[in-house]
This record gives C-alpha cells, sequence and structure tokens, in this order.
C-alpha cells in the first residue's frame, strides 16, 4: 500500500478530525494508540480508517501497510512532534489509528453454561477496559452497560483492555432495570456483587447462567439495584481495607463462575 503525502502542518484538517475522534466528539469513530494495540487491531474484525505514524515507526514495522488482507486504510506519515499533538499518552510509540466503531452485539438467548458481565455507572474509563480483559480471559459471553458508564471505547479503557474491546462482545448500554430484564430475558441469573451479599461468592451455589452485575467503584449498587438481582454474593476481605479496585474483584468472580462451568 503507498504511503499518502506527509503531514506537516498542525492545522493539518485530518489532525483535526483525529482529534476530534480522541475527544470523544465523533460518536462513530475511536482511536487506537501505541504499536501492541495497533497490529492487535490485526486479529479482529475492526475497521481501521487511517493510520498515523512516525517515519521511524513506518521504516521499522514492513507490514504496518499489510496489517490485514483486504483493508484498504490510508498510511500517513508526520513527524513525531505532529504525532504527540494527536496523542493522549505523554510518550507515543510512533503510531495511532483512527478505526469505525462495531456495531454492539444482539443479546442472543443463553445456550446454557455462559456467564456474562453488566457494570453499573463506572466511571473510570482505565478500570473499565481492565474488567473488559478480564472478562475475555475468563470466556464472558457479554459484557453489558448501564447508566452513566463511560464509553469502552474511550481511548483510556481501549488501552487497558489490552485490545479484548476490539473482540468482545459489547451490549448497548440500557438503563439498568431494563438491561437487568434483557439479560433475564436471554436466560442469564442476576447476581449482584456486594459487601452486603449474605453468601461468599466461594461455595454459593452458582446458576447455569450468570450474569454477574457491579456497580461503580464509589458507591456501588443501591438497595432497589440490589433487590433486581436474584442473588447477592459478596468477597470477603479483610476488614481493614474498604474495597477492591473493581477490576480485581470482576477477575476473582468469573473466575469462580468459570470454575463452577467446568
Amino acid at each position: 500500500m503507498p504511503l499518502a503525502e506527509e503531514i506537516t502542518s498542525r492545522s493539518n484538517e485530518r489532525l483535526k478530525a483525529v482529534k476530534r475522534v480522541r475527544d470523544g466528539k465523533d460518536t462513530e469513530r475511536f482511536v487506537v494508540e501505541g504499536r501492541r494495540l495497533f497490529f492487535e487491531l490485526g486479529n479482529s474484525t475492526i475497521q481501521i480508517e487511517a493510520v498515523f505514524a512516525t517515519k521511524e515507526f513506518i521504516a521499522k514495522h514492513d507490514r504496518i501497510s499489510e496489517l490485514r488482507s483486504g483493508d484498504s486504510y490510508q498510511l500517513f506519515p508526520l513527524s513525531d512532534s505532529l504525532l504527540s499533538t494527536i496523542s493522549e499518552t505523554k510518550n507515543p510509540q510512533g503510531v495511532v489509528a483512527v478505526c469505525r466503531r462495531p456495531a454492539f452485539s444482539p443479546l442472543e438467548h443463553s445456550k446454557g453454561s455462559e456467564v456474562a458481565i453488566l457494570l453499573h455507572n463506572l466511571s473510570n474509563p482505565g478500570n473499565l477496559g481492565a474488567v473488559i480483559r478480564t472478562a475475555e480471559a475468563f470466556e464472558a459471553s457479554y459484557i453489558g452497560f448501564s447508566g452513566n458508564c463511560c464509553d469502552p471505547f474511550h481511548p483510556a479503557a481501549v488501552r487497558a483492555s489490552m485490545g479484548s474491546v476490539f473482540r468482545s462482545k459489547l451490549i448497548s448500554k440500557r438503563e439498568y432495570f431494563e438491561a437487568v430484564a434483557k439479560f433475564r430475558e436471554a436466560g442469564f441469573v442476576p447476581i449482584a456483587a456486594d459487601i452486603k451479599g449474605a453468601s461468599s461468592y466461594r461455595g454459593a451455589l452458582w446458576p447455569s447462567s450468570p450474569l454477574i452485575i457491579m456497580g461503580s467503584e464509589a458507591h456501588g449498587l443501591d438497595d432497589s439495584e440490589l433487590e433486581a438481582a436474584d442473588h447477592i454474593f459478596r468477597i470477603p476481605i479483610n476488614t481493614s481495607v474498604e474495597s477492591l479496585n473493581i477490576s480485581v474483584a470482576a477477575g476473582i468472580l468469573l473466575s469462580e463462575a468459570a470454575f463452577n462451568r467446568s
């Protein structure tokens, strides 16, 4: 694939467009930064629209223009200083890609022995991305979002997911009780994670297709939201520790759900 014309000006309209995508002002696209994440795109069906890379990066990675057979994105060379103007990270790794957001997945009826996770009001995109990575590691069938949950394609969420967001089945964001009802209709049994749960997650009787519901890092789930679940499981921890990071808690529960499925 031949290189497009080199970008040499900060006022270039293509760079301005990338900034709009990066800042969440373009709801149809998202940005991917860094070598590892860029090449992770090759293991997904994500559509790449444009790539902005330093000449050093292009020279070092010959296959940059052949990431995936059939792709027809444009590859724009530019300087390190210009790349830094569209990067969200302090130390850019030589490449920024603009990609088309994938469509949300349809929620199909559980085939039995599946697990899904619903994230409610998560405000930290780094934590959200880490949970998505954990969910893929433990083979969660679906990841749902409700309330004021942040964008799974926020640049920080994409980085923290380490590419898992490219491959996971994401369910479109809904109001909390509607989301729980939709998963229930699909055959999933809602299980809320909360320190007030009567049963420890370990040794509890897990349903064959659990929906693990996790609330925000700061506030968790309120009483009415907990009542929407069939079960409330807690993770016993040292009482001197207020709480676990949500990605750690998600890993514990998803691991136990996987163990029970096997």
